[in-house]
């Protein structure tokens, strides 16, 4: 999702709910929803974007899904995910 200046990753069981929640606070979604998935799936998934967004984005203070558009900007949560693969592997890291 984003709103000027600043993108966020989301993972959640209720999409809908999700999504009418953050545009009340001026967000819009980008690109396309993936799912469902196993839990344990979407959680490894998550862990990695988490990471990437902490350790190589402008990451918005006080959150964690959250970063400015200026350090990264993403057309779909796809791209997030293909930036945290390819960090991971130019570190030498496997996928948690």
């Amino acid at each position: 999702m984003e709103r000027p200046g600043e993108q966020q990753i989301g993972i959640t069981r209720d999409p809908d709910t999700r999504i009418r929640a953050h545009a009340a606070d001026g967000w819009e979604l980008v690109g396309d929803l993936l799912g469902p998935m196993d839990g344990r799936v979407a959680l490894d998934r998550e862990i990695a974007m988490k990471r990437t967004i902490r350790e190589q984005f402008d990451a918005v203070p006080g959150t964690t899904e959250n970063w400015r558009t200026h350090s990264f900007e993403a057309s779909s949560i796809a791209d997030v995910e293909a930036a945290a693969l390819r960090i991971d592997a130019e570190v030498g890291r496997l996928a948690e």
